[in-house]
């Protein structure tokens, strides 16, 4: 767990974001996993399924809303982001924030169309498969 003193001083303060139980999991598996590898070195493969991965779809009337959609990503959920109800100053304040979210994770954004963008964080590769042509 968490109990540094800087997670402390924050916690007082009332800004301590803490861990969500998906987040807590994935942290024992890491240690576990850190465990085992220096045990075995690199003879041990990573079998790890993300079998219950939700895919968020948010279509923010404004730009409050843009903490839920980091939120989503932080916990490393691809999120479907639809601006389109938005005016384009608003949308562009969203997208902006978002994208630079997305880019300090080391996250992707792909446009699906008009006013609708998907962001993953770094555990998804968005690859987009071109048509095969015919002969």
């Amino acid at each position: 767990m968490r109990e540094g003193i800087l997670d402390r001083i924050l916690a007082l303060m009332g800004l301590d974001v803490g861990l969500d139980p998906e987040e807590k999991m994935v942290e024992r598996d890491v240690k576990a996993t850190e465990t085992i590898r220096a045990e075995f070195g690199d003879k041990v493969v990573s079998l790890r399924s993300s079998r219950n991965t939700r895919l968020m779809i948010v279509e923010p009337k404004g730009f409050s809303e843009v903490r839920r959609i980091c939120d989503h990503l932080r916990r490393r959920r691809p999120v479907i982001v639809n601006v389109s109800g938005c005016d384009s100053v608003t949308s562009r304040r969203i997208l902006d924030f978002v994208m630079g979210a997305t880019y300090a994770m080391s996250g992707h954004m792909q446009k699906i169309t008009d006013g609708v963008f998907l962001f993953t964080s770094d555990n998804f590769d968005i690859v987009e498969e071109k048509a095969a042509d015919k002969e």
